[in-house]
């Protein structure tokens, strides 16, 4: 259980990009369209949480970090 906030710490915004980045390692492993359809979502989901928190994505970083603050 998540303990709720008015601002969603950089944590786990790392702990969610982190988790992004291992879908891509679903691409070549053999799923029914039903789980494939459900990870998806996942993903798109956890996208999300660390887009509306200003972050988005990065698959290969000098820094380590899976993530990055969008500038304003």
């Amino acid at each position: 259980m998540s303990n709720l906030a008015d601002k969603t710490e950089e944590k786990a915004i790392a702990l969610c990009a982190k988790c992004v980045v291992s879908f891509e390692q679903l691409h070549c492993l053999n799923m029914t369209s039903e789980d494939a359809f459900a990870a998806r979502e996942a993903e798109n989901l956890l996208r999300s949480i660390i887009e509306t928190n200003g972050y988005q994505i990065v698959y290969r970083s000098k820094s380590g970090k899976p993530y990055k603050r969008l500038d304003k």
